[in-house]
């Protein structure tokens, strides 16, 4: 929520910071940041990115995506990796990582009833895939070493695996869902334009916009999904976190003292 000087190197940067926590606290500001894959030398350079201190970087990303285009690390940035997706390496969020003839592969087919359908199937896949659910806890154990120095992490285009991983923090901490919502769609713009390179290629390889719009966007009713996903499976979300997640009281509790002002 928190507005952040536009990046020049580094798409859909953002800061969760400065939202409202029930109770009348605040979410912090300048402990959590997200955006899309670090990818672009000038990262290294770029005051937008270096003017953040980051003392992690965490990389949410399939292990294939990693590899063709590897994080670029701001000065004194450590790098972390998290394979959210190592349990469901099928999953829609994938697609825009993949080489252009396993997208082509992918999406040949697709009408938009199944690209919709596929895009809830990440969403659930992304709360119950045990795979996923480590992954999560272990993001937050890295925010919770980093003991308030900044942290961003990052997905390819930080929507899907990058949004639930905002959805966690920001509930977590105590943050309603109407604002929850209100950040994971705020990506859409910024989503949208970093990938219409690859709209033009789903365009051309016959889809039609409102499929392609499907895949590349964040919607309500994918993070209904998940939230809904959690309630059928955890019986909400503080379940969620401690039987999903594995998180104990204790890190919950630090969690919350460190993320809430």
């Amino acid at each position: 929520m928190d507005s952040l000087p536009s990046s020049p190197s580094l798409p859909n940067l953002r800061e969760l910071g400065g939202w409202t926590v029930a109770g009348g606290k605040t979410f912090a500001s300048g402990i959590l940041f997200r955006s899309a894959a670090p990818i672009d030398p000038r990262v290294r350079t770029d005051p937008a990115v270096t003017n953040l201190g980051l003392e992690f970087v965490v990389d949410l990303r399939t292990a294939s995506e990693a590899e063709g285009k590897p994080d670029i690390l701001p000065p004194n940035a450590h790098l972390r990796s998290i394979d959210i997706l190592g349990g469901a390496p099928g999953s829609a969020a994938a697609i825009p990582g993949q080489p252009t003839e396993e997208m082509a592969k992918m999406i040949a087919s697709l009408t938009l009833d199944a690209a919709h359908e596929k895009m809830m199937e990440t969403y659930r896949d992304l709360v119950s895939n045990d795979v996923a659910a480590a992954g999560y806890a272990s993001l937050i154990r890295i925010v919770l070493e980093a003991e308030g120095a900044p942290v961003l992490y990052h997905c390819t285009a930080g929507k899907d695996r990058t949004g639930w991983a905002t959805a966690i923090l920001m509930s977590a901490a105590g943050v309603p869902y109407d604002s929850v919502l209100a950040e994971y769609l705020s990506v859409n713009p910024a989503v949208r334009a970093l990938f219409e390179p690859l709209a033009a290629r789903f365009l051309s390889a016959g889809l039609s916009p409102e499929i392609a719009d499907e895949l590349i966007s964040v919607q309500k009713s994918y993070l209904d999904t998940a939230f809904a996903e959690v309630d059928a499976h955890f019986g909400g979300f503080e379940g969620y976190l401690r039987d999903g997640l594995g998180l104990d009281a204790s890190e919950l509790a630090d969690l919350r003292n460190l993320l809430t002002r």
